[in-house]
């Protein structure tokens, strides 16, 4: 049996990024998520901080931006401890 390499993605657009981050944002549960940042590493990169930064400040609903914010917190805790570990953390109330 030959050994099957991961295809390789190709890099999402801004506008399918963008779709992604309202995807990850609008999912009902830290799990859903958790499994849209899995299939969507892209998530974790400065561009996508950037745009999550964009929308917290044109937001002007107080507890919309607080709830951008928190996301905005989760994919920062991602970059510096791993998604397992920063998840891990928000169950454990660590974060």
């Amino acid at each position: 049996m030959a050994n099957r390499r991961p295809r390789r993605r190709r890099k999402l657009s801004p506008q399918e990024l963008l779709q992604v981050l309202q995807r990850f944002v609008q999912c009902n549960t830290w799990y859903w998520s958790r499994r849209t940042l899995e299939e969507y590493p892209e998530l974790l990169t400065d561009e996508a901080d950037e745009m999550m930064e964009r929308f917290v400040e044109a937001q002007t609903d107080g507890g919309v931006r607080c709830y951008l914010q928190e996301h905005r917190r989760m994919l920062r805790r991602c970059r510096e401890v791993g998604v397992e570990e920063a998840f891990a953390e928000r169950e454990k109330g660590i974060t």
